[in-house]
């Protein structure tokens, strides 16, 4: 396999160049490199896969996927990144994930100005993009409204206990300061939270490793994970 004519580094490196890559627009774009790099392979048929393991075994840095492959793998990963990759792994300032949706629909609008990109396999990422643009702030608030809350809850006033710590819990219905979650484990509800969370809160969205502790109040979330919305 021969290293792409326009790699993937260098093809971002003119977006930045391009769009002034400063700031949470430089961020982005470096975490999505990350992203490619650590999880681009898995995009790829299991022949091409090959080819490019016999690669990255021979030089690391050569045969990286953002080095050896080419601008027209670049919208594939956007799903991963936007919907796994920045929720789960990335630990920097909510501006960076806040900007994630953004960033990636400029992205995209450029591939396809600057012909990179076919405006008909750029079509089916609009969506993607918008709701990132849309949803990742809220999430990334409501991620914090719920664990602070958890954080208030007096242990002492806990009743009973229940425990999803495997399980992503979604939320099926939304009233002013209540949420009600189901999962493989059953329902629970209605959940005690604070009334920016109800607002904020999409039906759909999951929350991953929660812990539920029911007070003579009602149930309260003690731990969670991380909110993805759906």
């Amino acid at each position: 396999m021969k290293p792409a004519i326009a790699s993937i580094n260098e093809v971002l490196d003119r977006f930045l160049a391009h769009a002034g890559g400063i700031g949470e627009r430089e961020a982005v774009v470096e975490l999505y490199r990350s992203y490619l790099d650590g999880y681009g392979h898995e995009l790829l048929t299991a022949n091409e896969r090959d080819l490019w393991q016999r690669q990255y075994d021979a030089d690391e840095e050569e045969g990286s996927f953002c080095n050896l492959f080419g601008p027209d793998r670049i919208l594939e990963g956007l799903d991963g990144f936007l919907g796994w990759f920045v929720i789960r792994k990335v630990l920097g300032p909510p501006e960076t994930v806040a900007a994630a949706g953004p960033v990636c629909a400029d992205l995209t609008t450029w591939l396809v100005d600057e012909g990179y990109v076919d405006l008909r396999a750029a079509d089916g990422f609009a969506e993607l993009t918008t709701a990132a643009a849309r949803d990742l702030p809220l999430a990334e608030e409501l991620s914090g409204l719920l664990y602070t809350s958890g954080r208030e809850v007096d242990d002492e006033a806990v009743i009973e206990t229940a425990d999803w710590e495997n399980e992503v819990g979604e939320i099926w219905r939304i009233e002013p300061g209540r949420l009600w979650f189901q999962s493989e484990l059953g329902e629970i509800g209605p959940v005690i939270v604070p009334h920016r969370a109800s607002e904020i809160a999409g039906l759909g969205w999951g929350v991953s490793a929660l812990a539920f502790g029911r007070t003579e109040a009602g149930w309260r979330i003690l731990e969670m994970g991380n909110v993805y919305p759906s």
